[in-house]
């Protein structure tokens, strides 16, 4: 599926919707942020998509040539892949007497809506990172979480080199694989060498998303990961730059990589990325690391593609008892990247 410069994020759909139902459920995902906010959407009805990948190994050897010198014969191999859609199908049912009533401020059908968006908002964000389906106690019908994706990187296309995948930085310890890892620490206690420590393996994420500046990157974490990274900034006399979104809202920058946090579940209490990783990165709980996923979007990087655009259909009474009226909610979207390094992990990084 061929996603084109054209593809839009949720913002920008909300700023051209001319469906109020459309813009008040977009509004009410995009009111605390997250990776609807970032994530380019094509529309497109499919419930998979085929797409090709190449890796370094995979291009072709340069065809060098002299004068008069027959032209060598090059071949490029590309692996293809395949991802599916996610559906979100739920039926918001309300007694058409509730609809009458004149005490109500707010419409009944309004409120179930905006609160099935912040529900959506809140697990569509916890999905996207921690969601793996093979694993007991994850949603099977969810979709496949980038922690899920590096754990298991031949099946999802990552480069693996040593045994390890790249993408996959270890925080915590010596170097594992090829990665030149740094022993971070962004606890109170940190110093300058830390701080430097800590920037440097940023650098390093982004080298390997080819983005050396950041651009076309976000980086996710919690919210005291991203007070400790400005801590380690200021330690170096350096600071986030403020950008704003077209809802006017501030954006925080370093260099060029918009530096999000991206808030709790849906239980309002336990934070999405959390502060009590094992330091291997492979458990969410028991330890005291936490980690930074980067990720770079874009046409050639990573994108996603909706079924439908998002809108609650009016289904009107139930023939079975002609008491409810219905609104139906059925969306579709799915992850997608063309390039085998289009996010980065920063994993075990000690913080409590």
């Amino acid at each position: 599926m061929p996603v084109s410069s054209q593809a839009l994020t949720l913002m920008d759909w909300a700023s051209q919707s001319k469906s109020a139902a459309n813009l008040k459920i977009t509004m009410s995902l995009l009111e605390n942020g997250g990776v609807l906010d970032d994530l380019k959407l094509v529309t497109n009805p499919s419930l998979e998509v085929k797409g090709r990948r190449i890796t370094g190994a995979d291009l072709p050897t340069t065809g060098w040539g002299r004068i008069n010198q027959a032209p060598a014969n090059i071949k490029t191999t590309v692996r293809p892949f395949e991802e599916q859609v996610s559906l979100v199908r739920e039926l918001i049912q309300v007694d058409r007497r509730l609809k009458s009533q004149t005490n109500w401020i707010d419409d009944p059908f309004a409120t179930q809506i905006d609160g099935a968006a912040k529900a959506h908002m809140y697990d569509i964000n916890d999905a996207f990172f921690n969601n793996d389906p093979t694993v007991s106690g994850y949603n099977q019908d969810a979709i496949v979480g980038l922690k899920g994706r590096l754990s298991d990187p031949a099946t999802f296309g990552l480069p693996v080199v040593s045994g390890y995948t790249p993408l996959a930085i270890n925080g915590s310890s010596a170097a594992v694989g090829n990665n030149p890892a740094l022993s971070l620490n962004l606890q109170q206690s940190m110093t300058q060498a830390d701080a430097l420590n800590f920037l440097e393996t940023i650098g390093q994420a982004f080298a390997y998303l080819g983005a050396s500046d950041g651009r076309d990157c976000v980086a996710y974490c919690n919210w005291k990961v991203k007070e400790r990274w400005l801590r380690a900034a200021r330690l170096l006399n350096q600071a986030f730059r403020i950008d704003t979104d077209a809802f006017g809202r501030e954006v925080e920058m370093y260099r060029q990589c918009k530096v999000r946090d991206i808030g709790f579940k849906k239980d309002q209490t336990s934070l999405i990325l959390s502060n009590t990783e094992s330091s291997n990165g492979s458990a969410v709980t028991g330890g005291s690391a936490c980690s930074i996923y980067i990720v770079r979007y874009g046409d050639n990087y990573f994108k996603g593609w909706q079924t439908n655009i998002l809108e609650p259909e009016y289904l009107g009474t139930s023939t079975e008892t002609g008491i409810y009226e219905n609104v139906l909610i059925d969306w579709g979207f799915g992850l997608y990247y063309s390039n085998t390094r289009s996010f980065v992990r920063i994993f075990g990084i000690p913080i409590n």
